[in-house]
């Protein structure tokens, strides 16, 4: 009896060992058995098969599962295709790369379709003939870029080069980028929350110290806040829920400060697609116009007296402009010259932008939002050759047409200096008053037959 029970243990022990948990078989001692192998007769067959756990792999986005002559791998997704990443086995419907459309393409290590591209060209935006212009031609290019799924052709955006000549009266101003910059040296603004910023405040002496009264918020004039005649450029910032990765996007290294240790980076995107999100995490700038003197800018700027009926410069202005105009002009040059800058405090938003309006010419900008990776104001300040204003007109050139000067010598012939004076060509002409010569009554100035012009 004992001996049954030994020999049953031992039989059981032996079985057990002859199988895996998931009833493979393991082999060993005393496991040649029908238990095993489900057969005892002489010369039978035991069939048996292989069975197998797959294996998985992790491959991170921008990479598929690459099988090389039986090596599975993680590897880099290939140009072309898209790599979205996860989880996959040698019987996985798909080893993660997907092709990109038909006709598109994509760089190595694309995450998704939003990455695949196809070439493209976009045209130059013809300009307009400035005024005063004649014999206008337009010249034609494009540039080449590359079109996303679902997405415009990101080309940069140029203007058509244009050639002209200017009307009699009239000379061709080429705007230099050099004074295009310097003009950019303080700034107004208002804040996205309609808040002006007192940490930022060279404006604190001009218009007040809320620069909000005359600017909608997230809007920028960057000038001198003295020589506002002389010209400024207008800005326009904003938040998106778009950061600079954002496919498409252009990216430029400079040295703040020209210190190589200091590497930044500035990133260019030719989109229209922003939706403004007054939560979003990122901020983009544009430059939106830039505003240059017009003839009225230049008699406005030699005017240094305050009024006088008899002053030739103001004279010459009450001819050239209208007579709401030049009351304007007369109330805020009078303000400048009693009271200095404390007198352009009491400006009106209405006075000022009716003044500034009247006295500039706008050239719009057709260059492209930025972002910056630092302190957004370093864009006006540090940037120089980076500025996108200045690489504008570098690359783009701007002219227009400006009315010519003309000087004028009265001579009322009665023995004393000729009175001199000038007018901007097409605009009012201010004549003297009424000289006196004994034994005569004045008729009225004529031009002298030989005068002639430079």
């Amino acid at each position: 009896m004992k001996k049954f029970l030994f020999l049953s243990s031992a039989f059981i022990m032996t079985t057990l060992g002859a199988f895996g948990a998931d009833g493979t078989i393991t082999g060993g001692a005393n496991t040649c058995t029908v238990e095993v192998l489900g057969v005892h007769e002489n010369d039978a067959i035991a069939n048996t098969i292989a069975t197998w756990t797959l294996n998985k792999y992790e491959c991170s986005a921008g990479q598929y599962l690459l099988n090389s002559d039986g090596t599975l791998e993680c590897t880099e997704c290939p140009i072309g295709s898209y790599c979205p990443g996860g989880e996959f086995t040698v019987e996985s419907e798909s080893n993660g790369a997907n092709a990109c459309p038909t006709d598109y393409t994509s760089d190595a290590g694309s995450v998704g379709e939003n990455e695949c591209y196809t070439g493209c060209e976009l045209a130059c935006t013809q300009q307009t003939c400035p005024e005063h212009s004649e014999n206008c031609t337009h010249g034609v290019s494009s540039t080449t870029g590359k079109q996303y799924v679902n997405s415009t052709c990101n080309a940069e955006k140029t203007f058509c080069s244009i050639d002209f000549e200017c009307a009699p009266g009239y000379n061709k101003i080429i705007v230099d980028p050099e004074f295009v910059f310097s003009i950019t040296s303080d700034f107004l603004y208002c804040e996205l929350d309609n808040t002006h910023n007192a940490s930022w405040s060279p404006e604190a002496s001009f218009i007040g110290v809320n620069s909000c009264d005359i600017l909608k918020p997230g809007e920028i004039i960057q000038g001198d806040i003295e020589k506002i005649e002389d010209g400024f450029v207008k800005y326009k910032y904003f938040t998106t829920d778009i950061g600079p990765d954002t496919t498409g996007v252009i990216t430029k290294k400079f040295y703040y400060d020209n210190n190589p240790t200091q590497e930044r980076n500035l990133y260019y995107l030719y989109s229209t697609d922003f939706v403004e999100n007054p939560a979003g995490e990122h901020l983009w700038i544009k430059p939106v116009s830039v505003f240059l003197p017009t003839s009225v800018a230049k008699m406005v700027k030699n005017i240094t007296t305050p009024y006088s009926e008899t002053d030739p410069m103001w004279r010459q202005l009450r001819a050239s402009v209208s007579e709401t105009e030049f009351e304007l002009f007369k109330s805020v040059i009078d303000k400048y010259f009693t009271l200095g800058l404390e007198g352009l405090k009491t400006i009106t938003p209405e006075e000022f932008w009716n003044v500034v309006t009247m006295q500039t010419v706008e050239i719009p900008l057709n260059i492209p939002y930025i972002y910056q990776d630092s302190k957004i104001f370093e864009v006006f300040e540090k940037l120089y050759e980076r500025n996108p204003i200045y690489e504008y007109f570098t690359n783009n050139g701007a002219t227009y047409c400006m009315n010519n000067t003309i000087n004028i010598n009265w001579n009322p012939d009665n023995g004393t200096d000729a009175l001199q004076s000038m007018c901007m060509y097409n605009a009012g002409l201010a004549v003297p008053e009424d000289p006196v010569k004994p034994g005569y009554v004045f008729s009225g100035w004529k031009l002298l037959e030989n005068t002639t012009t430079e």
